[in-house]
């Protein structure tokens, strides 16, 4: 059941993978399927060849006896080049790993290339060491040489074998640790709690049922014997001890189940959050803003207003001063018909595309669309000195800070040595985005109420409340949070908190 859940998921990965071509945790998932399945078949196939009982495969791996007996009769792959395959997949499944959670742990930096360089070193070194090409060499080295003794030789890989099964050992535990640890590290994003909790339920399950699979590697398989060119070929301590119980393979059974939704759902490692490349779409939903009933029952009057001018400019089309009144009212209605346009396509379900970016992009980009004018309040900004790395939509976040500081600009009318200042810092686990003006202020009755629909003290025709309420609706997206400070004629400060990675 093991092996067959496996290929098919594989076939999914190389799918998806087809289709990712640049996703750097897909590679790794693939390198961790490629490895398990490699070792897995060359294993099977190495037993097949030493006369392994076809029962407690079986057990296993749930295999006919005529595939067993195939496998024995038809496949004829030299002993050593199988040795080789177990070690290349080994290595390459406990590497992948790591690799892979590093890669959807860790921020993005110029170096990966260089710390996955150096994270393969000790796989590759376990490989050679236990490769029969070599080991032939080093124990004829011995017999022939006699520089040491035969013992003395089995002493020394034995300790080496000791050793490199603690650092496969290790490779396990920093996977679960690093997993656990980001899941308890970021407990503000709701997506990326899930997603990470995904990995916990499938990866983690597999990669230890692969360890114990293959507790007593590496361990050398080949043997010299007294007569040249001829070898013995051992048989790996495989107790089968927990994978014949039924509980512990159901359990494996809902990790192989959970993994396949996973893939279907994300499509690809980047798509559920992976750090180069992620991208989450989120809806939001607006039916609570009003927008069909707002629309419609506006655009009810207005229509009216318009019919009923229509008829009196017909009607009256030899009095000059009617038809102009009868033009302004027009284009008065026609501006509205605009105005609520907008409004509606502010209002509707919005697509965000979050991706892992600086949070500093959207202050700096909204900035920079303000020109400063002679006369208008200069708009200062002061970053948070490290890169604040969040899982944003830059566009859309780009908008709210560009309306926060058209509010600040229209609270500083009026104002002598008026100003705006924009800053990112962090708090904790927050990235924190400050407008901050030194205008009139909000009263402390309105306070409370900025962030309503269609709620506004701006006295025009071109406002109509909905910049704060589309702020609130992208911001609470984010799984950020959004509050205002004010004081009468102090001014008033507008933080965006959204958690950071």
């Amino acid at each position: 059941m093991i092996i067959y859940l496996s290929i098919t998921i594989f076939v999914f990965l190389l799918i998806s993978l087809f289709k990712n071509r640049t996703s750097i945790s897909m590679r790794f998932l693939v390198g961790i399927f490629s490895g398990c399945l490699l070792s897995i078949f060359s294993l099977i196939i190495y037993l097949s060849k030493q006369n392994y009982y076809w029962k407690e495969i079986n057990t296993i791996f749930y295999m006919t006896q005529s595939l067993w007996n195939a496998l024995i009769v038809r496949i004829q792959i030299r002993p050593e080049v199988l040795i080789r395959f177990i070690n290349i997949g080994v290595g390459l499944l406990y590497y992948s790993a790591l690799c892979f959670v590093l890669a959807f742990t860790r921020k993005p930096k110029k170096n990966s290339r260089r710390l996955y360089i150096l994270l393969a070193i000790l796989p590759i070194i376990q490989m050679l060491l236990f490769d029969p090409f070599l080991q032939k060499k080093l124990q004829e080295c011995v017999r022939e040489n006699g520089f040491i003794t035969y013992e003395m030789y089995n002493t020394w890989f034995a300790i080496l074998s000791s050793v490199f099964r603690s650092i496969n050992l290790m490779y396990v535990a920093a996977v679960i640790f690093l997993l656990v640890h980001f899941y308890v590290a970021h407990p503000k994003i709701k997506f990326l709690r899930v997603y990470t909790l995904l990995n916990l339920l499938c990866v983690v399950p597999i990669i230890l049922l692969f360890y114990y699979l293959f507790r007593w590697y590496p361990m050398v398989l080949i043997k010299t014997t007294m007569k040249s060119g001829y070898y013995n070929f051992l048989v790996p301590d495989f107790r089968i001890g927990l994978l014949n119980n039924f509980v512990f393979s159901f359990f494996f059974l809902i990790a192989y189940v959970v993994h396949i939704i996973v893939i279907f759902k994300y499509n690809t490692m980047e798509s559920y959050y992976q750090r180069d490349y992620g991208n989450i779409s989120i809806s939001l939903d607006t039916a609570s803003l009003g927008v069909n009933t707002f629309t419609h029952a506006i655009k009810n009057h207005i229509q009216g207003i318009y019919s009923e001018v229509s008829y009196i400019e017909k009607r009256c089309q030899s009095d000059e001063e009617v038809q102009i009144s009868t033009r302004l009212i027009k284009e008065s209605c026609d501006f509205c018909f605009e105005s609520i346009e907008n409004a509606n396509k502010q209002l509707k379900a919005i697509q965000l595309t979050l991706k892992l970016k600086a949070l500093e992009n959207p202050v700096v980009r909204a900035r920079g669309m303000f020109h400063q004018e002679s006369g208008s309040a200069p708009i200062y900004f002061q970053g948070s000195g490290s890169e604040t790395m969040a899982y944003i939509d830059e566009d859309a976040l780009t908008e709210v800070v560009v309306n926060m500081i058209k509010n600040a600009q229209e609270a500083l009318e009026g104002k002598k040595n008026g100003y705006i200042h924009l800053s990112v810092r962090e708090q904790g686990r927050w990235g924190i985005i400050e407008i901050h003006d030194n205008g009139h202020g909000i009263d402390g009755e309105n306070i409370n109420k900025i962030f309503t629909p269609f709620f506004s003290t701006k006295a025009t025709i071109n406002n109509w409340g909905i910049g704060l309420a589309y702020c609130y609706k992208v911001v609470n997206a984010h799984d950020g949070k959004i509050s205002v400070e004010s004081s009468k004629e102090e001014g008033t400060t507008f933080s965006i908190a959204l958690p950071i990675v």
